[in-house]
């Protein structure tokens, strides 16, 4: 079994969010807080507003990935 890279769980999309989101800082930054599909679209809009270069591709992969594995938070 390959190990969990950096946090981040087993599933489609891991490397390429490794890849495209740790080319400008470290991916804890992406995982800290969960959110919802229309917030990691946003946050992907503003990385891309400071320079962030993927295909749309990876992009979708990246969105995909981040709302399936990281959303919002419940309360206890």
């Amino acid at each position: 079994m390959t190990p969990v890279r950096a946090g981040l769980p087993a599933g489609a999309g891991r490397e390429t969010v490794q890849q495209v989101c740790t080319s400008c800082h470290a991916i804890g930054m992406v995982t800290a807080n969960g959110r919802t599909s229309d917030g990691w679209a946003e946050v992907i809009e503003r990385m891309m507003g400071l320079g962030l270069e993927a295909s749309d591709e990876d992009l979708q992969t990246v969105h995909a990935y981040l709302t399936r594995e990281f959303p919002p938070r419940r309360a206890n």
